[in-house]
């Protein structure tokens, strides 16, 4: 292994949208599983959800939104 090793800075991927309220706004944000077969396999999305409101899907590997849903709206893909 080598000695010099080191871990980069932490930089944006995207940016979420600010919650209505700032002081009790709330905002959850998890992986993403698939099931293939018999086993759960972890995938390269998370989805993040503010104030409860709306639900988006960002892909990590190439640091993109792919998706997202509101109250009154289907999944736009």
């Amino acid at each position: 292994m080598a000695d010099r090793a080191a871990i980069e800075a932490p930089f944006t991927l995207a940016s979420l949208p600010k919650p209505f309220d700032p002081t009790a706004g709330t905002t959850f944000a998890a992986p993403v599983f698939g099931l293939r077969g018999q086993k759960w396999r972890k995938r390269p999305e998370i989805v993040a959800s503010v104030d409860g409101d709306s639900i988006s899907i960002y892909n990590v590997s190439i640091a993109l939104q792919i998706g997202s849903k509101t109250k009154n709206t289907d999944l736009c893909l």
